[in-house]
């Protein structure tokens, strides 16, 4: 009887761990799905972007931009790309990391960057 309880829980144990990473997994996924998304729908608005996808929950996003940019246009483009993100997978964008910047052509540097820790707001630096 008692190898009988034991083997029944080894193999409920098991089962857990398998739906369990099946769904991080999935998440993982569908983030990396929605970011690709969004910045695919940006770029057709012109902007050129660029996005690096850790493979887990971590989503870096580039945009370049000319000197004159202005911070509330970076910040409409960064609200485009969580609104795009999250229209496409909504359920899961709520556990991914983002980090963006705006990169000047002119000299290489950043004139906007900030991130969004999973379920924290936007911050700007």
């Amino acid at each position: 009887m008692r190898r009988f309880i034991f083997l029944v829980l080894s193999v409920f144990s098991i089962g857990i761990i398998l739906v369990v990473g099946n769904s991080q997994e999935k998440i993982s996924i569908n983030i990396g799905e929605a970011s690709k998304y969004a910045e695919r729908t940006i770029n057709e608005t012109g902007k050129v972007t660029a996005l690096a996808f850790d493979g887990d929950r971590s989503v870096s996003f580039r945009v370049m931009v000319e000197d004159n940019v202005t911070k509330e246009e970076a910040e409409n483009v960064v609200s485009e790309f969580l609104e795009l993100a999250t229209s496409h997978f909504s359920e899961n964008w709520d556990y991914a990391n983002l980090s963006f910047d705006f990169k000047k052509w002119s000299d290489g540097s950043i004139a906007y960057k900030g991130y969004k820790m999973a379920g924290s707001d936007l911050v700007w630096h």
